[in-house]
């Protein structure tokens, strides 16, 4: 009889692990990451609060030494180089260049590029600005281990 609550016990410390496990490695919903990034991606939030601290290494390029950017617990090598041009059309894209853990190596490029985490992921905002209207295009995109993949894009005025 004694080891009837023992097993119930054990049972229920399973249940909970497996559970917390499950929540932990489930994939983040494009459309609610979407959907809680809008206003800031629509210009009316502070980007900057969720840029990932990277290390300077030249004055165009920053090295990030700690991210798993495709979500395999392994730190990737990246970097993100981007011109120094203020114009609205910059004469070079940024381009994050990243040799991941799996051994794919991505190149992705858009005329200004973002590095930002957000509940714990890290993600690529795109952001083109119209040289005529001044408007602004922000594109959020997924780093998975097949590549950068688009979630979604809003247009702003700042």
């Amino acid at each position: 009889m004694k080891s009837r609550p023992r097993s119930a016990i054990s049972l229920a410390l399973l249940t909970l692990w497996l559970l917390a496990s499950a929540t932990l490695a489930a994939p983040i919903n494009d459309e609610l990451v979407c959907k809680e990034l809008k206003t800031a991606l629509q210009g009316e939030g502070n980007l900057d609060t969720l840029r990932i601290k990277g290390v300077l290494v030249s004055e165009l390029t920053t090295r990030f030494d700690s991210v798993d950017f495709d979500g395999d617990n392994v730190v990737d090598e990246a970097t993100l180089s981007c011109s120094d041009s203020a114009s609205a059309i910059p004469p070079d894209p940024c381009t994050f260049e990243s040799q991941l853990s799996t051994g794919l190596h991505l190149s992705f490029s858009d005329d200004r590029l973002m590095a930002i985490r957000y509940k714990g992921q890290p993600y690529l905002i795109g952001i083109k600005i119209d040289p005529k209207s001044r408007m602004i295009t922000r594109e959020l995109f997924s780093i998975r281990k097949e590549g950068v993949h688009s979630m979604c894009t809003q247009q702003g005025k700042k």
